[in-house]
């Protein structure tokens, strides 16, 4: 029966990193998540990796596939013959193997959203910010800006702040706006789309980012701009 070469990004604070090479025999219509669940049920039970919901809805199995951010549970297995490269999400730190420590990118939200308020459903402000985020981690892990600049918010964290600055009014929604209104803040994203093209819910990430730097450079700085 022909296999699928799996090879894993493997890491142990007390070994080090390095990369395991698997052969795994999947079914039909497998995910990169069944893969994983293969090798720990099969030849390697001490492989460590996140799951959740497997319905692509909790974010928790986020991990780079091929050097791409993805959800491993809605990612398609390659098919037998391939080789396919699972790596942990970067821009975080690596706890062991694929799981990562997601405090640094909730962090970053909570300094756009520190007391939780909001609601966290709705359209208020039309496309940019329809949908919801489930903070799976995979556009920070993308963002080339959060590489270079450890302060930088992030994707996720601006699509939060622009929510937030559309559902308040008056004073509110001005003092919101001046915060984001930073070089970590939306001042800190350079445009290279990276989040756009990894989001497993296709937010429209850099037009949120776009859509608070016109409102800042109106409302904040008094410049003309367009919508």
């Amino acid at each position: 029966m022909k296999t699928v070469h799996v090879l894993v990004s493997r890491f142990d604070p007390s070994k080090g990193k390095h990369e395991a090479r698997y052969e795994v025999a999947p079914g039909a219509r497998v995910s990169i998540l069944d893969l994983l669940r293969m090798i720990v049920e099969g030849p390697d039970p001490t492989l460590s990796f996140r799951s959740s919901c497997r319905v692509g809805m909790c974010g928790t199995c986020a991990v780079v596939v091929d050097g791409r951010e993805a959800l491993a549970c809605q990612t398609p297995a390659p098919p037998p013959g391939h080789t396919v490269r699972v790596g942990p999400l970067r821009n975080v730190p690596v706890i062991k193997d694929l799981v990562v420590d997601t405090t640094p990118f909730f962090d970053r939200y909570r300094r756009v959203d520190p007391a939780g308020s909001g609601s966290a459903g709705g359209q208020p402000g039309g496309p940019e910010t329809s949908g919801d985020c489930i903070t799976c981690g995979a556009c920070l892990s993308a963002c080339t800006m959060s590489a270079v600049n450890e302060g930088f918010v992030g994707p996720a964290a601006l699509f939060r702040g622009l929510r937030l600055v559309e559902e308040a009014t008056g004073v509110e929604a001005e003092t919101r706006l001046r915060g984001l209104a930073t070089s970590d803040g939306i001042y800190g994203c350079r445009g290279h789309l990276d989040c756009l093209t990894v989001c497993p819910k296709d937010l429209a990430l850099p037009q949120a980012i776009s859509r608070l730097k016109r409102m800042a450079a109106r409302r904040v700085f008094g410049l003309r701009v367009g919508p």
